[in-house]
């Protein structure tokens, strides 16, 4: 279904008739392997062309069946369709980019955290405003936990604040916060709110 070949030419293909010629040697190793006795299923992702010549993506999903001596009899294989997963992956790589453009493009400082429950925060992208503003470097960063970049947030009600935002998603605006440590002492104005 998925290539469009009925069951009668698909028997008289092999898997490199339907595979894209630069994709072919994907998988093989994979192939050796369970040949070899190392494993007993394995998955991969490559590109089979349909029938009309159309470009699918797929994930091949295949076992080895053995004999009673554990030999290597044949392979059941399953491929799923994954073209529209790799159609919207591309399309979120651009989305992406255009993002990380924009915000590196900002003139205010700018982090971006991701909010996990119950309380942490994860630094994830920061623009270069930002690094100029705290002398941070983003890079060295990202990853960590908003109360390590920060250690002294939680007593100066920062990591609180910033909390409340991801949590109700209600935006702040927050004039003259200070705020010191050993990298950093100096009086801030601070945006924080959602976005998805």
């Amino acid at each position: 279904e998925i290539i469009w070949y009925t069951e009668n030419e698909l028997i008289k293909k092999t898997i490199a008739d339907i595979t894209l010629p630069e994709d072919r040697l994907i998988g093989m190793l994979d192939m050796q392997n369970c040949i070899d006795n190392k494993c007993d299923h394995f998955n991969f992702r490559k590109r089979y062309v349909h029938k009309t010549g159309k470009l699918i993506w797929g994930t091949l999903n295949a076992t080895i069946v053995r004999n009673s001596n554990h030999e290597p009899l044949f392979f059941i294989a399953q491929i799923e369709d994954i073209s529209k997963q790799i159609e919207y992956e591309e399309k979120l790589k651009i989305s992406s980019k255009t993002f990380s453009e924009i915000i590196h493009s900002i003139p205010t400082g700018m982090f971006i955290y991701q909010y996990i429950q119950p309380d942490k925060l994860i630094l994830l992208h920061g623009n270069p405003s930002a690094e100029k503003l705290t002398g941070l470097n983003v890079h060295e960063w990202i990853g960590k936990e908003f109360n390590e970049i920060w250690p002294n947030a939680k007593k100066a009600g920062i990591t609180d604040k910033y909390l409340q935002v991801a949590k109700t998603g209600i935006p702040i605006e927050l004039e003259n916060v200070f705020y010191s440590d050993d990298k950093l002492s100096d009086s801030f104005s601070i945006s924080a709110f959602c976005f998805s």
